[in-house]
């Protein structure tokens, strides 16, 4: 939704926003370690080829 919203919107906004229910707040997305749950900023992660995506390649 975020990036939608950011590249595709219109000059009206978004067609949808998350907010939260207790203080009416936006909600945004967070990249979050799966095994020692500490939130991460972007230049923290690395991406890689999977197996699946490397035999596709390969195929």
């Amino acid at each position: 939704m975020e990036w939608g919203d950011r590249h595709l919107a219109g000059e009206a906004g978004p067609p949808r926003v998350a907010e939260h229910k207790d203080c009416g707040g936006h909600v945004v997305s967070q990249l979050v370690c799966e095994e020692c749950a500490r939130p991460l900023p972007v230049d923290e992660v690395d991406s890689r080829a999977t197996r699946s995506e490397l035999s596709t390649v390969a195929g």
